[in-house]
């Protein structure tokens, strides 16, 4: 029996290859911060029996997938719904009325609001 092996379906170009080893290039820092950021955790517990550091990086290391996902998952609603983009901006320049990005970006109410709440910008101004 052969073994099958998976090939990707597109090419890129030199600019797209760009970007994504960037891209690559970036995580594998944040990786080997982590990984670094553990070492140091282990080594605070084996001495002082200290679990503060243990527990904060767990918390950061739980919290990376969702990180690394935020930006792809913002992209797909932009895509979705093109004029949250915009309500972002808006809200990222300090406007905080609903009112007002109403009045700007011509959508409905309830469908800034629930812009707001699907880019998790509610509260207004908790801009990330």
């Amino acid at each position: 029996m052969g073994v099958s092996v998976l090939r990707t379906q597109r090419t890129y170009t030199q600019e797209e290859y760009n970007k994504l080893k960037k891209e690559l290039d970036i995580m594998t820092d944040k990786y080997n911060h982590a990984r670094a950021q553990y070492e140091i955790a282990k080594m605070a517990l084996t001495n002082n029996g200290d679990t503060r550091i243990l527990q904060n990086l767990l918390a950061e290391i739980e919290a990376l997938p969702y990180v690394l996902d935020e930006k792809h998952w913002l992209e797909d609603l932009y895509v979705k719904y093109p004029y949250y983009k915009e309500i972002k901006t808006h809200v990222a320049n300090g406007i905080t009325r609903v009112s007002e990005i109403v009045r700007l970006t011509g959508v409905s109410k309830s469908a800034v609001y629930r812009a707001l709440h699907d880019m998790r910008l509610f509260p207004l101004g908790a801009v990330k």
